[in-house]
């Protein structure tokens, strides 16, 4: 896992690129999104790009990857009050690989890490079924009074 300030414009362009070619909008009113937005057709990214998206608070984010990246996310951390806060900006498996578990061991990596230790709030910016389901897991052993 890295800190969000050690990310290597090399890790971020690899990391675009898996985007790239796994991501896409497939529903019928891609076109409303922006004038860049094609149904059934990959997102586009790029290194800086994603780096002003999911790196903007370095000190307070983090990536974890796959030494072969077929998989990668990108979280931050933020105090709410009394709470912490953890959130996932953009998680991205090969689907290639899916169905493995490889989303859920994603999200459970990010507690080996000190900035998610003390995290009792999670979020994540995804509707993905595995998506969805790993976050589960991953907050159900936060606090009950938390969902």
């Amino acid at each position: 896992m890295t800190v969000g300030s050690e990310v290597s414009n090399n890790t971020l362009k690899l990391c675009a690129n898996l985007f790239s070619s796994n991501y896409g909008i497939w529903g019928d009113q891609t076109a409303t999104i922006s004038k860049f937005t094609v149904a059934r057709k990959w997102v586009k990214m790029t290194g800086a790009r994603l780096q002003s998206q999911c790196l903007s608070h370095p000190e307070s984010s983090v990536l974890s990857e796959h030494p072969q990246l077929y998989r990668h996310t990108f979280a931050t951390v933020w105090d709410y009050g009394e709470n912490k806060v953890g959130w996932v900006m953009q998680l991205v498996v090969n689907a290639a690989v899916h169905q493995y578990y490889i989303t859920t061991h994603l999200l459970q990596a990010l507690k080996c890490h000190a900035l998610f230790g003390h995290v009792n709030i999670v979020g994540l910016i995804s509707s993905h079924p595995a998506a969805c389901n790993a976050l589960e897991k991953y907050a159900g052993e936060l606090s009950p009074s938390l969902y």
